[in-house]
């Protein structure tokens, strides 16, 4: 982790996914 400009940057991959600030998407495109 970094910190560029004030703003906390994530450099690896352990840490972009961490439940704490991930969330999961789920979208229905389909028109029935």
């Amino acid at each position: 982790m970094e910190a560029i400009l004030g703003k906390t940057v994530y450099t690896t991959l352990e840490e972009i996914v961490q439940p704490r600030h991930t969330a999961l998407l789920v979208i229905d495109i389909q028109n029935d």
